[in-house]
């Protein structure tokens, strides 16, 4: 299943309100083709979209019982971590452990990246959980007459009489990085399932219990590997191999994204050495690191590679690399060979250069802050300046400070006996781990599931013994890379400015993504970035929402101009104030039922 939603309303309040029934049942997928199953139980609702990426359903609908529906895979773990089990099967356990009360004993075995719903026979109890890190989104809104959740945060925006009230720091947050940090959301009623969470909620009492059915990858033998042994290496490439290895299910045939770093290089390499032919797809800047790299290694490790020349700027918030890669896949005069036997399911990187790379945690200014209890110094460092001539006068000071102090409070929460294994897991937490939350707001447009083997649980339990200053700048990667298979060292990879270098020779006349010198590709990107620069102040100029309490829209304007006219850098300002509006677009002060 792809999508999840429902409504838990109190015993005794009102009704749900018609309108509020109907959106969520018509704008749950914006796909007319897709019709929700709708389970009722009492008054209470459970809707789930499934796009068939997976070949089999993930909703248990027992009757006079109760309903579980699951998002992506909870694959887990058996005696034998290489075999892989029917998702069916995964998914009639947790059904089976959440009827008796025991998904806490249950979903520590859960590897896969996902989000799981049950709803009790009497529509009175609502369980929700995510996977280990929280990637697979759950949202909750809370009123006092129940509560609606939902895998997407648009569906919430979307239904009409519900309060949703600007939360200042969460659209700050959003607005500066898109990364609302813990629980927060942009509004006050809606919050976030954390990561490796079992949240109840008690239709009777409204009462809400939480649990984590696992420590955060932090604990008593954090650090307690050994990165310079050749055994530890191995027993992490083979802990890596069985993530890819459940997840390929005996697949034949399969599509990835192939960039020209290490992350998506190593998931290929690894597919293609359990013998799965594989489609790779590269969206670049032609002629560049990124570009050239990735062909290359695809010729030397034998894939079916195509190269999509990008002429524009990506928004992982507009989920377009996933739409990218399903208009690629999908266009019949390009593609060589239809027989993949999920096609739309996708291998992607994301998560590797963060946990196993350190390149986040990489800069030694944030690195000293953090070893001297500096947590202040280490904030101000990683959090970008707000523009302050956009905001106004009144303001300015509190923004940046509220700002300030929601990074030292969720610092602080995450605090564990190294430092920087606390600077580690503010990253994993947070920036990793709302990455791909654009791809999950738009899955319904582009239909595409993804395979994140870097985020397995057993393999992030694992990683974790290794300490967090072996990992920074690549160090324990390009060491661990000689485990692989020798394909990956043929070519060389596109490395991070800063990091450890590429071993294998550059070639010093191919420029990478970071140089100013791009070429004429990076030319055509850079106008498509003025011109979406053009569209973002018109809507400003024109469209409702505008946070006139904290931005000038005078300034926002005049910062539009001298970036449009290339006097002066301020096209972030823009996109602040967009971003800022984009939200405060989406409160509503009252209805009918909330």
């Amino acid at each position: 299943m792809t999508l999840v939603a429902g409504i838990v309303p109190r015993p005794g309040g009102p009704s749900i309100p018609s309108e509020i029934e109907r959106s969520l049942i018509e704008e749950i997928s914006r796909d007319p083709t897709h019709a929700p199953e709708v389970v009722r139980r009492g008054a209470s609702l459970l809707l789930k979209v499934d796009l068939g990426a997976f070949p089999s359903p993930a909703l248990i609908d027992e009757p006079q019982g109760p309903a579980t529906a699951v998002c992506g895979e909870p694959l887990l773990l058996g005696q034998d971590h290489r075999a892989w089990r029917p998702r069916e099967v995964d998914v009639a356990e947790l059904h089976r452990s959440a009827a008796r009360g025991a998904w806490l004993e249950t979903l520590p075995s859960a590897t896969g990246t996902f989000a799981a719903a049950h709803l009790s026979a009497n529509g009175q109890q609502l369980l929700l959980a995510s996977d280990s890190l929280g990637v697979r989104p759950l949202y909750l809104w809370e009123g006092h007459h129940g509560v609606i959740f939902s895998s997407t945060l648009r569906l919430l925006l979307a239904l009409p009489g519900l309060r949703r009230s600007l939360d200042l720091l969460g659209a700050l947050e959003f607005a500066v990085k898109r990364t609302p940090l813990g629980a927060r959301t942009p509004y006050r009623e809606i919050r976030r399932i954390g990561p490796a969470e079992v949240m109840t909620y008690a239709a009777d009492s409204g009462a809400f219990r939480i649990h984590r059915y696992r420590d955060l990858p932090g604990g008593k033998k954090a650090g307690s590997g050994a990165p310079d042994s050749r055994e530890f290496q191995r027993t992490l490439l083979d802990r890596f191999e069985e993530a890819i290895a459940r997840r390929l299910r005996g697949d034949q045939a399969t599509l990835a994204f192939l960039s020209g770093g290490m992350d998506s290089r190593a998931i290929v390499a690894l597919l293609r050495d359990l013998g799965a032919e594989v489609h790779t797809f590269n969206f670049s800047i032609p002629g560049q690191q990124d570009e050239v790299y990735a062909r290359e290694f695809a010729k030397a490790v034998g894939t079916l590679h195509r190269t999509e020349a990008r002429r524009k700027p990506v928004s992982l918030w507009a989920g377009d690399w996933s739409r990218m890669l399903a208009q690629a896949w999908n266009d019949p005069s390009r593609r060589e060979n239809p027989g993949v036997e999920r096609p739309r399911i996708a291998w992607s990187g994301d998560g590797g250069s963060v946990s196993v790379g350190g390149s986040a945690a990489h800069r030694d200014e944030i690195a000293l802050a953090m070893s001297r209890g500096n947590l202040d110094e280490a904030a101000r460092l990683y959090l970008p300046r707000l523009p302050r001539r956009i905001l106004r006068r009144p303001v300015r000071e509190e923004l940046e400070a509220l700002l300030h102090e929601g990074m030292v409070r969720e610092l602080e929460r995450l605090a564990v006996d190294d430092p920087l294994r606390t600077f580690h897991l503010f990253l994993m937490l947070n920036d990793q781990r709302r990455h791909l939350d654009g791809h999950f707001e738009e899955i319904d447009r582009h239909g595409l599931e993804l395979q994140l083997p870097f985020f397995d649980a057993a393999f992030q339990s694992l990683l974790a013994e290794i300490p967090i200053h072996a990992l920074r700048k690549h160090a324990f990667y390009n060491a661990w890379y000689d485990c692989f298979p020798p394909a990956v060292r043929a070519v060389p990879w596109q490395a991070y400015p800063g990091h450890r270098p590429c071993p294998t020779p550059a070639r010093a006349q191919i420029s990478d993504q970071w140089s100013r010198a791009g070429g004429k590709g990076a030319a055509v990107v850079e106008r498509a970035g003025y011109r979406l620069e053009r569209r973002q102040i018109l809507e400003l100029l024109h469209g409702r929402g505008f946070p006139s309490t904290h931005l000038s829209r005078s300034a926002v304007l005049l910062a539009g101009l001298l970036s449009q006219l290339r006097l002066r850098r301020t096209g972030h300002a823009v996109e602040f104030a967009w971003w800022m509006t984009r939200v405060s677009s989406g409160e509503a002060s009252g209805g009918a039922w909330g």
